[in-house]
């Protein structure tokens, strides 16, 4: 769950063990219990399109936790799954109607935001980081602290892969920043 950074380029590492359980195989992620990979993508893209069609704003906030790889390491996997699952059940709590989140990989969520306005666009990532960042996992010695960053990018016109590309470009400066949250560029 570590990236590098190399001029433009982010090379982000996934644990393999998310891909050989299958995590993205299904309509739920088995340790979140919320919407997988695939079912998130036709969640946004049903989103995308009815925005499109009613002339209305939307947003896509991927929420990143910060230093997962460490956790796992430092505290063992079934702590870092804990993790994983707190923040799933924060960011579930904090959301508003008619906003999705998904667990998207490792340690990042995405959330559909429609009717999102550009304005309130960073303070409602700003609630939603205060809102995670509450979290501690108590279970086991000694506690650990959860932080989280986010990248957001407004629809426009883009498409959902340069939607995702916006974001996740978002999400990486927000992470070199730590815990913190950044919107896309306008014009990706």
């Amino acid at each position: 769950n570590d990236c590098i950074f190399v001029g433009k380029v982010v090379l982000c590492f996934l644990i393999a063990e998310d891909k050989l359980r299958g995590h993205t195989t299904g309509e739920l992620d088995p340790i979140t219990h919320l919407p997988s990979l695939e079912s998130f993508h036709r969640k946004l893209d049903r989103a995308m399109q009815q925005a499109r069609g009613e002339h209305r704003t939307l947003a896509l906030l991927l929420v990143g936790i910060d230093d997962l790889h460490g956790i796992n390491e430092d505290h063992g996997i079934e702590r870092g799954d804990d993790v994983l699952r707190i923040v799933a059940r924060r960011l579930g709590g904090a959301l508003r109607e008619p906003e999705k989140a998904g667990r998207l990989r490792g340690g990042v969520f995405g959330v559909i935001a429609p009717d999102l306005l550009d304005g309130s666009l960073l303070e409602r990532c700003e609630q939603l980081r205060k809102r995670i960042e509450e979290a501690t996992v108590r279970p086991g010695d000694p506690p650990i602290a959860v932080n989280v960053s986010i990248g957001a990018a407004a629809m426009l016109a883009l498409d959902r892969d340069r939607l995702f590309e916006a974001a996740d470009g978002a999400l990486s400066r927000a992470k070199q920043r730590g815990s913190s949250v950044e919107r896309a560029s306008r014009d990706p």
